[in-house]
């Protein structure tokens, strides 16, 4: 027996010491690219560059009156072009919301704006303007006119840049590279909630509040993506589309944020987050309304969406606030109300800097804090389905569907296995004289003593109302009827310190290395035979 307690011994250091030595691995790995990245000793010579990429700097800016235009002014740039070189010679700038005209030398190079009989809104978006330029233009003069279209853009700046077209590309993607990596991260986590959500509404299992979730992450990761400089440089010929997808999520997104918190809440909040997210709904048909009609363009309702976005959120965090103060003992709530701190303070933040700063360009405070508050949430929603799916209520032991799950897998056992089957003596009796409440707390305190006597890496579940069924891996028959042994004891215990009722059980287990070549559906049958014969031989001794 020593013998065997010592190679069980040694499995499990074995194990213990292979998961250390690869959180270490991992930290050894870390620290080295963290070196890489601070001390990298890569030297590059270029004999020829990609090109340089300049600010114009000799502009003139002049305000002229036209009333043939939105708002009553055009804004008039002037400025020469003292160097261009031969080759892949770029004038390029970002306009939001305006119209644009360029000459060079009076010539009309280019325009930007809505077509005649347009009955899609007024704004042509967010455009790159990408002027070729040759060697034909050196010492010219260019004249844009840059024509705001709403009240917001009208005090807005213009810079101008001279590039190769790479330079163009590669100095916009490296700028908004961060928010269109977390852009897709918060757009792949909404696939994969509503997927799992999805599989689990197909099996039957109620996962509303992930599915939600998901639609909200993919609704900001979307949002994001389309509102950087980078995509207009990408997709040209849809900036309009762009634009009204962008504006469109934050203007729905908020929605399936409020249905994924109210399920969290009790019936007086519940209803509160309820009225809320009807309220946001109809605000956001009126606005989009008003934008089919071509009464007003979504960005002229721009602050009346954050208007609405800033009361969703202080309802819901004054929501959450009441339910985390009458519902102490629930963490969940308390972890909700932490990352809706986060969230406010984010929104806030980012409100703040577009306010200050007239445009959204790098924000990213909103974002980073709404996928804190999704992964978290993510994360409790999925484990609350995997514990209702697999985890029985009363006892948390496994419930029956995940002890069949195990034993379907119809695998021949290796390794030296145990298996216990234990059925609870006159439950039947105790429900019908003290109570169901007290059979329920007779199942409760068994399903208690079982767990203390097991190890975190055992199976123990609830086979049904009053049988229970174990599986311990690398066992031996002495160490199991220690077990059993040690469960006796406990039981002894409970029965001299309870007056309402005692314990009475029946046991039964059986051995892989006793019964070679078996599943464990087979081994179970085994241990099932022998609990009877324990059952029966108990009620012979007590008559």
């Amino acid at each position: 027996m020593g013998i065997k307690m010592m190679k069980k011994n040694l499995k499990i250091e074995k194990s213990r010491l292979a998961t250390r030595m690869y959180v270490i691995l991992l930290g050894m790995l870390v620290l080295f690219l963290v070196q890489v990245c601070v001390f990298q000793n890569v030297d590059i010579f270029e004999a020829r560059s990609h090109g340089s990429f300049q600010t114009v700097q000799n502009e003139v800016m002049t305000e002229v009156v036209d009333e043939e235009t939105p708002l009553g002014i055009k804004k008039e740039y002037r400025f020469n072009l003292d160097e261009v070189s031969s080759i892949d010679n770029y004038l390029s700038f970002y306009v939001v919301h305006q119209y644009v005209e360029v000459f060079i030398d009076g010539e009309l190079i280019y325009r930007l704006n809505v077509r005649d009989g347009n009955k899609i809104g007024k704004t042509t978006a967010s455009n790159w303007i990408i002027i070729p330029l040759n060697a034909q233009d050196k010492g010219k003069e260019v004249c844009i006119n840059v024509i705001p279209i709403y009240e917001a853009v009208r005090d807005r700046e213009v810079d101008f840049n001279m590039s190769s077209k790479f330079m163009i590309y590669f100095n916009q993607l490296k700028s908004d590279l961060p928010q269109i990596l977390l852009s897709l991260v918060a757009m792949t986590i909404g696939v994969v909630f509503v997927v799992i959500s999805s599989v689990h509404r197909y099996k039957g299992k109620e996962s509303v509040d992930l599915c939600y979730l998901g639609i909200f992450s993919f609704g900001i990761g979307l949002w994001k993506i389309t509102d950087i400089r980078f995509s207009p440089l990408m997709f040209t010929k849809n900036t309009a589309a762009l634009s009204y997808i962008s504006i469109s999520m934050i203007l729905i997104s908020t929605i399936p944020w409020i249905l994924s918190i109210k399920k969290q809440l009790i019936i007086k909040s519940y209803h509160l987050i309820e009225w809320l997210s009807i309220i946001s709904s109809c605000t956001a048909m009126i606005i989009l309304l008003l934008q089919i009609m071509n009464i007003a363009d979504l960005r002229e309702t721009l602050l009346l969406i954050h208007l609405d976005i800033a009361f969703i959120i202080l309802m819901i965090v004054l929501a959450v606030a009441y339910e985390a103060r009458y519902n102490k003992a629930n963490k969940k709530i308390k972890i909700i109300n932490i990352c809706l701190m986060i969230c406010a303070a984010g929104a806030i933040m980012d409100m703040f800097i577009y306010y200050i700063q007239e445009n959204s360009s790098g924000i990213l405070f909103t974002l980073i804090a709404f996928l804190i508050y999704i992964t978290t949430m993510g994360y409790l929603s999925i484990y609350e389905m995997n514990h209702k799916a697999n985890i029985d209520g009363h006892t948390n032991l496994f419930n029956k569907g995940r002890c069949h799950e195990i034993l379907d897998e119809n695998e021949v056992i290796q390794g030296e296995v145990g298996v216990i089957m234990f059925d609870l003596n006159r439950l039947k009796y105790v429900n019908d004289t003290f109570g169901h409440e007290q059979g329920d707390l007779l199942i409760s305190e068994f399903a208690n003593i079982l767990k203390r006597n097991m190890s975190g890496r055992d199976f123990l579940g609830r086979y049904g109302g009053d049988e229970f069924m174990a599986f311990i891996k690398d066992v031996n028959e002495y160490q199991i009827q220690q077990l059993l042994e040690d469960i006796d004891q406990d039981i002894r215990q409970f029965n001299s310190q309870n007056i309402t009722f005692s314990i009475s059980y029946a046991s039964g287990y059986s051995l892989s290395e006793e019964y070679p070549g078996l599943s464990l559906r087979e081994l179970l049958k085994k241990a099932d035979i022998e609990m009877y014969s324990n059952k029966e031989e108990s009620r012979e001794v007590n008559g």
